[in-house]
């Protein structure tokens, strides 16, 4: 399962990286949209892509969802089980700042406003 908040070129990047009958839900697009892609890759690896945003629903859905995040998967993460195939740091707890992918997202989020 590949949650991507970055979209543009990342969506061909997830695809590849993404195993055979995997999913990507695609919950914000803050490298905008993807001009072409390669839609045989989708297919050929029973893709699932979906899509939605989290902005209009309500703080005791967003909750869930994060317990769930910090029970479930930061653990993997932590044991070294995550399959970051773009060398990202992702060992340290969300939202602290200090990972690699907390300064893109930084950087991104200045770039949009």
């Amino acid at each position: 399962m590949i949650l991507d908040m970055v979209g543009g070129d990342y969506v061909e990047r997830n695809w590849k990286a993404a195993a055979v009958e995997g999913r990507i839900c695609q919950i914000a697009t803050l490298r905008g949209v993807a001009e072409t892609v390669n839609f045989s890759r989708l297919m050929v690896k029973r893709l699932t892509h979906t899509g939605s945003t989290l902005r209009p629903r309500d703080d005791a859905f967003k909750t869930a969802i994060a317990d769930r995040l910090k029970d479930k998967v930061w653990p993997l993460i932590e044991q070294g089980k995550d399959q970051a195939g773009d060398g990202l740091d992702l060992s340290a707890r969300p939202g602290r700042g200090g990972t690699r992918a907390d300064r893109k997202l930084r950087s991104y989020r200045q770039k949009s406003c």
